[in-house]
């Protein structure tokens, strides 16, 4: 099984697409790892092998402290089948394969010794959780595709994309995320462009899913990924819906209502040209109002 990974801007249903995906009788989902974009940035930063092996031993010993107590950030109507942190493995074999990478940084193999760590970290947790593969997800990974690709080159990318109007909606209300609509369009568009330019390069190991496709029409999207994948049907749409969950595409269009006309507009403005890539219309700006037609002056006879 080649590695799966799951990633896009935040807000464009990377939780739900790995949550999902591990409905599948064979794939346990990991997720959230922002530790490992973490590592790669130490990694491959300009500074002296010590340094950087402190600053890796620090930022795992950090991260792994509460890592059965990691809060969730979802809203209330984001319901999860794991959970929105779904994580199982312990912080022992974290430590014991970050000394790991230490003594790789080094000898210096610091890559060797993050695959490693990723690997058998990640093979824990679907032990732990009785699956023979796993599918890991962040959404930061799109913006480090190109050493994700050198950690695993036989890697999966499934990349998910939404409408940017609704992701700035929802991302600006979140503590995490941008605070304007021109930064909002900004932070979108970087991302899903990182996306399409590994797709571009790598079109066998991305594929593009649409957020609005997955609640629209999630039969055929997810019989599509797992033929990707190249995995046996695993009933997915049936578990969830077993399960007492329903897929509902009725919030889709609420950016329109959350988003001001000035602000649909200046978006389209910033980030037309990527919304119009990945298929998404440009709304129609209502005509300003007219004036009332002015009545001809009546004049008096004479």
């Amino acid at each position: 099984m080649h590695p799966i990974f799951i990633g896009g801007a935040g807000r464009s249903g990377t939780t739900l697409m790995v949550d999902l995906l591990g409905l599948h009788p064979q794939l346990s989902p990991v997720y959230e790892t922002d530790f490992v974009p973490s590592l790669m940035k130490v990694i491959a930063a300009p500074a002296p092998a010590a340094d950087r092996a402190e600053a890796v031993a620090l930022l795992m010993d950090r991260w792994t402290a509460c890592l059965d107590e990691r809060p969730s950030e979802k809203r209330a109507h984001e319901r999860y089948h794991h959970g929105p942190h779904y994580l199982r493995f312990t912080r022992q074999k974290a430590l014991e394969l970050t000394d790991e990478l230490v003594g790789e940084i080094a000898t210096g193999n610091p890559w060797r010794g993050l695959q490693r760590l990723m690997t058998e970290l990640f093979a824990e947790h679907a032990q732990n959780d009785g699956k023979p593969y796993w599918v890991n997800k962040n959404p930061s990974y799109v913006l480090r595709l190109p050493q994700l690709a050198k950690l695993f080159p036989d890697m999966k990318f499934i990349h998910c994309v939404r409408d940017g109007r609704a992701v700035a909606a929802s991302a600006m209300t979140r503590s995490w995320g941008p605070k304007t609509i021109a930064q909002a369009a900004t932070w979108w568009s970087e991302r899903v462009v990182e996306g399409l330019l590994f797709e571009q390069a790598n079109p066998q190991q991305v594929l593009r899913v649409r957020y609005e496709s997955v609640l629209q029409d999630p039969v055929n999207t997810f019989s599509t990924i797992e033929a990707w994948l190249g995995m046996p049907a695993g009933g997915i749409v049936q578990r969830h819906h077993e399960a007492g969950f329903s897929f509902d595409p009725s919030r889709l269009d609420a950016w329109k209502t959350q988003l001001s006309a000035a602000q649909q507009a200046e978006f389209d403005g910033a980030a037309g040209r990527t919304l119009r890539l990945l298929g998404y219309p440009q709304v129609a700006q209502s005509a300003p109002p007219r004036a009332p037609p002015q009545s001809a002056p009546q004049t008096s006879a004479a």
